[in-house]
């Protein structure tokens, strides 16, 4: 069952910050105690980062699904109760999400982040054509975003800054446990 969000359901900015940070994804600062408990179901924290306000919130996105696959399992269904921003948001970080997958299997590995193969949930919706070429389909999904969402922002470069971010930290707090 999907959580329906509205204005009175949605995690504000800090539980969903707090939320990330409990998964791994401390790609946001945040304070203990702006934690939910019991922690949100998975289609109300993909449902209130892709409504969220705040641009870093919205691209945490795509760590999510890089560092917890499983929170695939509800994306078509909470993408189906999305309309505009908010839908194409999560659709297109999704998607961006399954290539950079792709792309960064070798360090996620490293890492010990199981990545497991997202689900290919939306690419005919956005007519994003099969392709071995990770890079030229994160490209066509640029072009794509920035039709879709009338945006012409370098869509891809946020794509990598958001899975680079997640590497880098990751990384960062993985030595930092061995030293």
């Amino acid at each position: 069952m999907i959580t329906r969000t509205t204005d009175d359901t949605k995690l504000s900015g800090a539980a969903l910050a707090a939320e990330l940070g409990r998964l791994g994804i401390p790609l946001v600062t945040f304070s203990a105690e702006d934690r939910h408990d019991p922690p949100p179901a998975p289609d109300l924290l993909l449902a209130s980062l892709a409504t969220s306000d705040e641009a870093r919130l919205r691209m945490a996105l795509i760590p999510l699904f890089l560092a917890c696959p499983d929170y695939a399992r509800p994306v078509a269904e909470v993408a189906g109760g999305l309309c505009g921003r908010a839908r194409v948001t999560l659709i297109c970080y999704y998607t961006a999400a399954i290539l950079l997958q792709r792309k960064y299997a070798r360090r996620l590995a490293r890492l010990g982040i199981e990545h497991t193969p997202l689900p290919n949930v939306f690419s005919l919706e956005l007519n994003l054509p099969t392709s071995d070429n990770v890079d030229s389909s994160l490209a066509y999904l640029a072009e794509r975003h920035a039709q879709l969402s009338g945006q012409s922002l370098n869509w891809r470069g946020t794509y990598e800054q958001a899975a680079n971010r997640f590497l880098q930290r990751t990384t960062w707090e993985a030595q930092s446990a061995m030293s």
